[in-house]
């Protein structure tokens, strides 16, 4: 998964790309922005680093338990 991530980040290096995961850490390690769908809607959307889910309004259950998944804490702003 981590060669993965390192070739698919050089690749699109410079370039837009759309990526579509579920796993925190490939968000964090190529994306600058994340948009959060959930049921087919968007339930938050944020550059990376800039996700707070007390700050998130409707949606803030599903961006908490995406968020909690995170084990290097860059992905969000937790002040807990």
């Amino acid at each position: 998964a981590v060669e993965t991530r390192e070739v698919l980040a050089e690749l699109v290096q410079g370039r837009s790309a759309l990526l579509i995961t579920h796993d925190v850490d490939d968000v964090t390690a190529m994306a600058d922005s994340l948009v959060l769908v959930e049921n087919g809607t968007v339930a938050h959307s944020a550059p990376v680093g800039q996700i707070d889910p007390e700050a998130a309004g409707e949606g803030t259950e599903f961006l908490a338990s995406f968020c909690m998944r995170d084990r290097d804490g860059i992905l969000c702003n937790q002040s807990q």
